[in-house]
């Protein structure tokens, strides 16, 4: 019944590090049903999902997916009307997010404040907790059950559920990521020999004459070798640099389809 002293408890062990709820919610925008996710504010949101913009400071505000933005053609500084049965407000749009929801890629950022304007009846119920480091959530899910299980719905391993829900993806992306490697340096194999091929076949009187002077068939192999090396390294380096620069870009367009706007992946250039 009192969520927000059951935080405040919370907050208290020893274990915990952080405490803050996040909750969702269904609005509408247009003909559009929206999940909007609930905070009291956004400043200590471990996790930051907006790549232009940023998230609702004032209860007028809210964030929208890019996904969304693009759908509705809004921009930022634009406003949006999200509605709840038969109460609707206008909200100043601050900023796009990236990512989906249950698949869903329509999504909005509101603070607590902001919400009420639209669902009065509104609660916060839904505790993230975050532990200190080295603390085994298992143990800690069972001695929160002993504390406040009166006062606790449902305890969930998020960390768990999340391993468990893509463990199949993780498995079939992986023998995917096998297959088009080993298909790719087959097709490296095949050109290479070709390559050699037809380059030993247009040579064969100049190969003829070096080998009738003395040279080995290795110092052959060897010279056709390395007549490929300035044409491999330049390969290579362009390759590398087109790699190290243009990735995001690359995986922005394959996976906006997915909701991801703005990809952001590291690409560590030490190793190459």
């Amino acid at each position: 019944m009192d969520s927000k002293s059951l935080m405040e408890d919370i907050k208290k062990l020893k274990d915990v590090r952080k405490a803050q709820f996040i909750d969702t919610t269904m609005v509408k925008t247009g003909s559009y049903q929206v999940a909007a996710y609930v905070m009291e504010e956004y400043s200590g949101k471990e996790t930051n999902t907006v790549y232009e913009g940023r998230y609702p400071i004032h209860s007028n505000e809210t964030a929208i997916a890019g996904y969304l933005a693009k759908e509705l053609n809004k921009a930022i500084g634009d406003t949006i009307t999200l509605q709840v049965n038969d109460k609707e407000y206008d909200y100043i749009i601050t900023g796009f997010s990236q990512g989906s929801y249950r698949g869903d890629m329509s999504i909005v950022y509101l603070r607590r404040d902001g919400i009420i304007k639209i669902e009065p009846t509104f609660k916060q119920q839904n505790l993230q907790i975050y532990l200190q480091d080295g603390i085994k959530s298992e143990e800690f899910k069972t001695e929160l059950e002993k504390l406040y299980g009166n006062s606790i719905v449902q305890t969930i391993d998020m960390d768990k559920e999340f391993i468990q829900a893509i463990g199949l993806y993780t498995s079939i992306v992986s023998k995917v990521g096998v297959a088009i490697l080993v298909i790719t340096i087959l097709v490296v194999m095949l050109v290479l020999y070709f390559v050699i091929n037809s380059s030993v076949i247009r040579k064969k009187h100049e190969l003829g004459i070096q080998k009738a002077l003395g040279f080995t068939t290795l110092q052959l192999r060897n010279q056709i070798s390395l007549g490929l090396l300035p044409s491999v390294i330049i390969g290579v380096l362009l390759g590398s640099l087109l790699g190290a620069t243009q990735t995001n870009s690359l995986m922005t367009m394959v996976q906006s389809a997915m909701g991801i706007m703005r990809a952001n992946y590291m690409v560590p250039c030490s190793g190459l």
